[in-house]
């Protein structure tokens, strides 16, 4: 059993290393009373380059490189132009185990406290009139060359489409669940690969969530039945990184996610976990406005030197 882990987990590097190209996908854990991982960056943008390309390279989605580049076009960038890499991420205020999959930010983290160590990789998920669910759940099995029943609302979409219903369609490029998928205990929804290569970061599924081809590869290698996985909703999170408060907010994927405006952030400041009555009074609510209507996705840090 010791040989056949020490194999997953040489295959595993491998395809960290090779599948992600420069992205990095996992991160120490935190130092107590923090919680944010990663750095912004910026790269240039080269010849015949997308800003999807670019994404893709550094472990991010769609919505990502969009948002925190709105002055770009993101299938026609100016070469040479600056790119804003939102590589740093305030940690979702949940209880950090197993996996966890915020639908407003488009992203997937997996937390092992015993080896220390967070990975996280974009996703897209359920299109508005085909949401992915949101509560606890597991995984109950992980599946590789998977097979893919389509379920009644891509059949309806087929027939108003005219085109060909299919039950099954069996692995290979026709299949959109990719070369593996994992089971979850919600009925009927899967963590899955992706024959569309630009779906990630983005509401394109039927409810499941898709992910890069080699990031579920990763993902299957270090998981196992009954790994914990938690779904939730949350545009906007606070965090506290070399003991400054940082505010990262995104776009709602529902509506009725994210406060009405800035100054109902004011209960959300004084009630999280990594903030008290004290430390409120410290806050730069200049940031806090322009963080809440920036919306870019980058942690803005809003609290008093």
């Amino acid at each position: 059993m010791k040989v056949v882990v020490n194999i997953h987990r040489a295959v595993l590097l491998l395809l960290l290393i090779q599948g992600t190209a420069m992205a990095q996908t996992q991160f120490d854990w935190p130092a107590d009373g923090e919680s944010v991982i990663g750095e912004v960056q910026t790269v240039r943008v080269a010849d015949g380059e997308t800003l999807l390309d670019i994404a893709e390279r550094h472990g991010l989605g769609y919505a990502d490189i969009r948002d925190a580049n709105l002055h770009l076009d993101p299938w026609l960038p100016e070469v040479g132009a600056s790119v804003t890499l939102p590589t740093q991420y305030v940690l979702p205020d949940v209880t950090w185990e197993g996996i966890v999959i915020n639908l407003a930010e488009y992203r997937l983290y997996y937390f092992l406290p015993d080896e220390n160590t967070i990975h996280t990789f974009p996703v897209g998920i359920g299109r508005g009139n085909t949401p992915t669910p949101q509560g606890d759940m597991n995984i109950t099995a992980r599946i590789p060359n998977p097979t893919w029943y389509p379920p009644e609302s891509i059949r309806q979409r087929w027939e108003e489409q005219g085109r060909e219903i299919r039950r099954v369609v069996p692995a290979g490029p026709d299949n959109p669940l990719g070369p593996y998928a994992i089971n979850l205990s919600a009925q009927g929804y899967l963590i899955h690969g992706t024959n569309q290569r630009f779906g990630i970061g983005a509401q394109t599924s039927a409810g499941c969530i898709r992910m890069n081809n080699h990031d579920i590869e990763a993902l299957v290698y270090m998981t196992a039945i009954g790994v914990p996985v938690r779904i939730i909703d949350k545009p906007l999170k606070i965090g506290v990184t070399q003991g400054k408060m940082v505010m990262e907010v995104h776009r709602e994927v529902n509506q009725g996610t994210a406060p009405a405006s800035s100054t109902d952030l004011v209960y959300t400041l004084t009630q999280t976990r990594d903030t008290n009555s004290e430390r409120a009074g410290q806050i730069d609510w200049d940031m806090v406005e322009l963080a809440f209507t920036r919306k870019t996705g980058i942690p803005l840090t809003i609290s008093y030197q």
